[in-house]
């Protein structure tokens, strides 16, 4: 599913005035319609029963509101609208929907002045559902105070509240808020989805969504800088088909590095979900003093020891063993466990470039890489591999050496451009990850819960990603399916463990039924 930007939505809308015919619904009057059919459809009301509160802004969004409420008193139903405005500035259609709605009997209140806002208050305790139609997508990110102590009251209502477009308060692109946003029951979107709508805080406060078509017609065959979220249909299409002839090197053969003294879990987790997602072979390079825990956790693994220092890491010379081990290797998996000792770094310099495979860069590969920036700003351009990275925010603010809140601030925007700079394709990682390639397209994962924020879900991901790049997927659709099968998995895992038990060994337990749930054994797609 295709997401849009206001920008996106914007010129469409402006696309589609220029279609219109002399009787044509407008777009507000199709908003607002479909609004005021949503309303009765929540509400569970039929015509002639029910009582329905609209608070509506100055602007498109309090249009639709205006709209949905003469719509509603058509239907029978006891309708008060709150107007955050005086009615001499409301302009064009908002302006003539006020005076239709006023001129047909509506009950219109002001909503600009404390005492307004107590009425408000008043009349919010004998109503069943509340309308929010306050900014929609032209929320710039700062409200007044006055603003705020509304939404502070919308927030109070023990009723339900329904959003239009979007929870007023949320930014469109981005799923930021300012100082305060509705915390809605349900949104009805318009036209097509928001990205912020699938982007934290946005997601959590728009409740039950749902979209209405408007008739807006974007351009069919567009794909470079699209964002879509992932679906389980698209993930069935990407599922790496297997023939009943295959053999085990048909499924491509993963080498895992990383590893250090006290952290041999990370590579073990990281083998253990390449096996549970098809790879053919997996073998482990780990610093010598690791692989007795290995042996013991894994059965079904290789193994390279490499030689170490004495902190336990990898140390420079195991590069002439792990370049043995590569000649192998269809797919390499780095960094879980690694650590970032100066001799651990030094051998990455050395060994990355000589890569030819496709490499999957998690945790401390990604730190160590981050101090190799320092010291080579140019080093991305020396790698030549399909490049997968997969980092959290503070890992990513180490790559750019940007803070955590201006990239957390424009999620798509950095992963599209990290992802573009370094050649790569970006797994950034948190609440709706998003995958991006180079060209600027970018998938938004909806899979995965707050019980998934535990040490070693990064591993876990890290092995599944290279398990489909070892099937022969690209790296996009490899990291894309990866993280939605990632979080389908701490989904599953949820229902039976719930979000404070569950651990990323969980994950790896529920990774199975992950994979059924998209195609079943027969190939009949499932949810």
């Amino acid at each position: 599913m295709r997401l849009f930007t206001e920008g996106e939505i914007r010129q469409l809308e402006a696309d589609f005035m220029k279609t219109m015919g002399p009787g044509d619904p407008t777009l507000m009057v199709r908003a607002g319609r479909a609004l005021g059919e949503k309303c009765l459809e929540i509400a569970g009301l039929s015509e002639g029963s029910g009582k329905i509160l609209l608070v509506c802004g100055k602007g498109g969004n309090g249009g639709d509101g205006l709209v949905a409420a003469g719509f509603l008193i058509e239907k029978g139903l006891e309708t008060t609208l709150f107007l955050m405005s005086a009615a001499k500035a409301l302009r064009g259609e908002c302006r003539h929907h006020y005076q239709a709605l006023a001129d047909g009997g509506g009950r219109i209140l002001p909503l600009v002045t404390p005492e307004d806002l107590t009425r408000l208050k008043t009349e919010m305790k004998t109503h069943d559902l509340l309308v929010d139609a306050i900014y929609g997508i032209g929320f710039k990110g700062g409200l007044s105070p006055f603003d705020e102590e509304v939404i502070r009251a919308i927030n109070g209502f023990e009723g339900k509240v329904l959003s239009a477009d979007i929870p007023s308060g949320v930014a469109a692109d981005t799923g930021r808020t300012g100082s305060l946003a509705v915390r809605a029951d349900f949104t009805l979107t318009f036209g097509f989805a928001k990205a912020g709508l699938f982007l934290e805080p946005g997601r959590s406060l728009a409740g039950e969504l749902s979209v209405v078509d408007l008739g807006l017609r974007p351009e069919e065959d567009r794909q470079e800088g699209v964002l879509e979220v992932i679906t389980p249909q698209w993930c069935e299409r990407a599922l790496p088909q297997r023939s009943p002839a295959a053999h085990k090197g048909d499924f491509g053969h993963v080498l895992v590095i990383g590893g250090q003294r006290g952290m041999a879990g990370a590579v073990v987790m990281a083998a253990e979900a390449a096996l549970l997602s098809g790879a053919g072979l997996v073998s482990v390079a780990a610093p010598e003093g690791l692989h007795d825990i290995i042996a013991v956790k894994l059965t079904e693994v290789m193994q390279h020891p490499l030689p170490q220092a004495v902190g336990g890491y990898a140390a420079l010379t195991a590069a002439e063993e792990l370049l043995r081990a590569l000649q192998k290797a269809t797919v390499v998996a780095l960094g879980p466990g690694m650590g970032t000792a100066s001799e651990t770094v030094a051998l990455l310099k050395l060994v990355l470039p000589q890569i030819q495979v496709p490499l999957v860069v998690d945790a401390d590969g990604l730190n160590g890489i981050a101090l190799i920036l320092k010291e080579e700003e140019g080093f991305f351009s020396r790698l030549k591999m399909p490049l997968v990275l997969t980092p959290h925010p503070g890992e990513l603010s180490r790559l750019t050496g940007r803070s955590v809140e201006v990239l957390e601030s424009q999620r798509v925007a950095w992963a599209r451009t990290c992802a573009g700079q370094w050649g790569a394709t970006l797994v950034s990682k948190g609440a709706s990850t998003l995958v991006a390639e180079g060209g600027g397209r970018v998938h938004l994962n909806p899979t995965g819960n707050s019980g998934m924020a535990t040490g070693g879900s990064g591993d876990v991901l890290t092995g599944i990603i290279s398990g489909l790049l070892a099937q022969g997927l690209e790296p996009f659709e490899a990291a894309s399916l990866g993280a939605f099968l990632h979080g389908r998995a701490g989904d599953l895992a949820l229902l039976e463990k719930g979000s404070y038990s569950l651990r990323a060994g969980d994950l790896l337990a529920f990774l199975p039924a992950a994979f059924l749930s998209i195609k079943k054994p027969g190939g009949n797609p499932g949810l």
